[in-house]
């Protein structure tokens, strides 16, 4: 599908009466979608380095575009790095996407954080995590949610706390765990 931008929702962003809110940006899609032009991504950019009152999260499974079009947008507005008011991430739900996607992310210099949900096995980030201010943890929810392993939260809290990453536990998911 098309992906466009609200002018109704950019325009409520950008309204200073609106109180202070925690955006979680295109939650139900990708914003950088190979079929998302680069134009818009900038656009959306632009608007939330204009609405410093809020605060945005932008996650994405596609670092290495993510990365390529923040830095030509740094580039393109003669800024050093991405306003502390937009927070980039990207998921890890496996260790087979770690190395790659925090390989990305490394590159945009700006507030990084990553999103382990849901996490489905046991990651080690081993010394990219030092590049996060924020760790997600959460289980799967919903019909046919797979169970998330303790071990693999109590493992995570261990790198982030190593690593002095502030970590959001999100929730174990539609399982929970239980000592026998």
């Amino acid at each position: 599908g098309e992906m466009s931008l609200s002018e109704k929702i950019l325009a409520d962003w950008l309204n200073p009466k609106r109180p202070t809110r925690r955006i979680f940006v295109n939650s139900q899609t990708d914003t950088f979608l190979e079929s998302v032009p680069d134009e818009l991504v900038f656009r959306l950019f632009d608007t939330m380095a204009a609405a410093k009152h809020q605060m945005f999260y932008v996650l994405t499974k596609r670092a290495k575009r993510m990365a390529a079009l923040i830095l030509d947008w740094l580039e393109a507005t003669g800024r050093d790095r991405v306003p502390n008011n937009i927070m980039v991430g990207v998921s890890v739900e496996s260790q087979k996407v770690v190395q790659e996607r925090m390989h990305w992310l490394s590159m945009v210099p700006a507030l990084r954080f990553a999103s382990a949900e849901p996490l489905l096995g046991p990651v080690d980030f081993e010394d990219t995590i030092t590049i996060l201010d924020w760790l997600i943890i959460g289980g799967e929810s919903g019909a046919g949610a797979r169970p998330l392993h303790p071990m693999y939260v109590t493992n995570l809290l261990c790198q982030a706390e190593a690593a002095n990453v502030y970590v959001f536990f999100k929730q174990w998911g539609s399982w929970w765990p239980v000592s026998e």
